[in-house]
């Protein structure tokens, strides 16, 4: 079973200008929207919670402190978040030389934010394009970037107003790629430490990028074991494990967290890599070996299935997914409100993030059946995960998107409509199917708007403008500084907003908080939310419009947030008008409870 030396050719088209290529189409896309939403930017009007949360841990925080700590949340006692150190130590080191330039704290901050975002995109594109030229010729590497500059998910998470971690974490992945994806034949054991230390650097970012960095040394466990000749696999082992050693003594879980978090870098990921470098090594035996692959195959996939079910029963919490990482009250209470973390329901969804993945999966499977190609068929599999995962949880679409360029580029490699030495004797079947592959990531972008609801468009943009806190933040800084009960989700754009304080954001390591702020807003006349307005010392309940629905009370009772919205409140909540002029949907009341 032998690879085709057609993969290989670079055909006329330099790799470096098919690089730049990708970038540009990729870059292009995003000056558009950097274009449109720079004025956003500008205004703080941010659309994800996180990011005003992660503003207000570094803008708030003291020389000394830690970087995941936030001190007027969860008052009066403050709240650890499970964020990890490289995205917030980069983003902090890029404002510096704004602050330099004269421009305030909050402005530097944001900018640098966004700027991170948007550099981060390209550099995926680079990464991904850089991946491309060492498994195939030029045009698939171009078609990378048409995959991610039509990528529905890439481009929700890398817009300029998203000053989040969620595209700063694939950019070690795609490096990581970049490093590890090779023809059988190249030796380079320090590029594949640094793969190696890559794909735990991303681990470290986010362990969200964990199914990633399984599935590239997949790929590259699948080159070994059938190509002997090929590199081994120890130095990418070497580098994983040295960068997850190193990452769980620098920043380990935060004072409560579990030492097994998985959320964080923690004990779970460090025996996550050593059992995946005991996978790696056993590649190697049978490859030095000359195990044949149909022995080989075999004894591995069972060796894998044995490492996952330890992992599984090894971690605390790791057989309850995502969902066992809160209390089945504040999971029945909040869990179906994380829009990331829900699965695709519209038609546009469907199709804006699972036809790429799929696609690419489909791809590079054929193409990996007629190469008689196992690695193909690894990167076939990666991309049909995440195609999976991200129509399980959204959030996972982003990395979706660059398994999907991927898989994309070593399936169309093996097409000879993409390799410039065949261009006139081409069939019209050939050139069909080329022209397919480079025009289906523009026909799934424009299969998304098309059937993307405009009114459900415009029903979220009129809720957020009538929720925004922005008109009303003066006044609420006149007040001397207190603690609020406001609504989870604006709980961190208060918090950016003001001076005040807050018992809870939408973060489920406070979950104590979050349970006290869901069960006074759903109060209906059992006295509970008075206990708790006095233990948490809250002086002020804020409440909007927008929340009135969710928080509806059975049976006909009537909770505390829809007496708010509504004026009709209990005779302990003085209403504090706003100066006149101010149009919002906020209603805020002074608490004057007897002590």
């Amino acid at each position: 079973m032998t690879e085709s030396r057609r993969v290989l050719h670079r055909g006329s088209t330099s790799p470096a200008a098919a690089v730049m290529i990708a970038v540009v189409l990729v870059a292009i896309v995003q000056a558009v929207q950097v274009w449109r939403e720079l004025p956003l930017l500008i205004d703080a009007d941010l659309p994800n919670p996180d990011s005003y949360y992660r503003l207000v841990l570094l803008r708030d925080r003291a020389p000394s402190a830690p970087f995941n700590w936030v001190a007027r949340d969860n008052a009066p006692d403050g709240s650890w978040v499970h964020w990890s150190l490289p995205y917030s130590v980069t983003l902090w080191a890029s404002h510096r030389p704004l602050r330099w330039l004269g421009i305030g704290e909050d402005e530097a901050l944001r900018y640098a934010g966004g700027a991170l975002t948007v550099l981060s995109v390209l550099l995926v594109a680079g990464f991904v394009g850089l991946a491309a030229t060492r498994i195939a010729p030029a045009r698939p590497v171009m078609v990378t970037g048409l995959v991610l500059a039509s990528s529905v998910p890439m481009f929700a998470y890398g817009r300029v107003v998203q000053i989040t971690h969620h595209i700063f974490m694939l950019v070690p992945l795609a490096a990581a790629a970049a490093c590890l994806l090779q023809p059988p034949q190249l030796r380079r054991p320090s590029i594949d430490v640094l793969g190696g230390a890559l794909l735990g650097l991303a681990l470290w970012v986010s362990p969200e990028t964990m199914p990633f960095l399984v599935g590239l040394a997949g790929v590259r466990l699948a080159l070994r074991l059938q190509h002997a000749q090929s590199a081994a696999l120890g130095p990418i082992a070497a580098g994983l494990v040295a960068t997850t050693l190193l990452a769980w003594t620098v920043d380990p879980p935060p004072p409560g967290f579990s030492v097994w978090a998985l959320d964080h870098i923690s004990l779970a990921y460090v025996s996550l890599v050593v059992l995946l470098a005991g996978l790696l090594a056993a590649g190697d035996l049978c490859a030095s070996r000359r195990v044949p692959l149909r022995r080989s195959l075999p004894a591995l996939v069972v060796l894998g299935a044995i490492a996952v079910l330890s992992w599984l029963l090894l971690v605390p919490g790791a057989r309850q997914g995502p969902q066992g990482l809160v209390p089945d009250e504040l999971s029945r209470l909040f869990w179906g409100d994380i829009v990331e973390l829900r699965g695709v329901r519209l038609t546009a969804e469907w199709i804006g993030f699972l036809t790429m993945p799929l696609a690419a999966a489909a791809l590079a499977a054929v193409s990996g059946w007629r190469q008689r190609s196992l690695w193909h068929g690894a990167l076939a599999m990666l991309a049909l995960g995440y195609a999976l995962l991200g129509i399980w949880h959204m959030r996972m679409g982003a990395a979706a998107s660059v398994a999907a360029a991927l898989a994309i580029a070593a399936g169309a490699a093996t097409m000879r409509a993409m390799d410039p030495r065949n261009d006139g004797s081409l069939s019209a079947r050939e050139l069909g199917a080329a022209l397919c592959v480079a025009l289906l990531p523009h026909a799934q972008l424009i299969a998304y708007q098309l059937s993307l609801p405009a009114a459900v468009v415009e029903k979220i943009r009129q809720a957020d403008a009538t929720c925004s806190l922005a008109p009303i933040a003066d006044t609420l800084n006149r007040l001397p500084s207190a603690t609020f009960l406001t609504p989870l989700v604006s709980g961190p754009e208060f918090l950016y907003r003001t001076h005040h304080r807050v018992i809870a954001g939408p973060y489920h390591h406070n979950a104590d908080g979050m349970l006290d702020s869901f069960r006074a807003w759903l109060d209906a006349g059992d006295g509970r939310v008075q206990e708790i307005l006095r233990r948490r010392g809250i002086g002020y309940v804020l409440g909007c419009v927008r929340y009135q629905a969710a928080l509806q009370g059975e049976a006909g009772q009537r909770t505390l947030m829809q007496r708010v919205v509504d004026g009709d409140v209990p005779e302990w909540l003085e209403p504090m008008p706003w100066p006149a002029g101010i149009q919002t949907g906020w209603r805020l009341y002074r608490v004057s409870l007897a002590q």
